[in-house]
């Protein structure tokens, strides 16, 4: 009960899907200053745990006001090819 209750009020910032079968290629966080503080990696690393369990890959990516269209499809592609 203690582990559910850890991981229920969690959320990931996108889930990328195969456009037909809608399964689960992978996640992308969002990484912004936050994830500096002690509090925020061990949730981060419950996270990360959970999803390494269920085989779901994790693209973690450094919050900005934009990106390079081309950068973030290069990442996305090298992380759940």
């Amino acid at each position: 009960k203690a582990e559910i209750n850890r991981i229920s009020a969690k959320h990931v910032d996108f889930v990328v899907c195969h456009p037909r079968t809608f399964r689960i290629i992978g996640v992308i966080e969002l990484d912004d200053s936050s994830h500096r503080s002690s509090k925020c990696q061990q949730r981060d690393d419950v996270k990360n745990r959970a999803l390494a369990a269920a085989s779901i890959p994790i693209l973690r990516v450094a919050a900005r006001r934009s990106y390079s269209h081309a950068d973030l499809r290069k990442q996305v592609c090298a992380a759940f090819s």
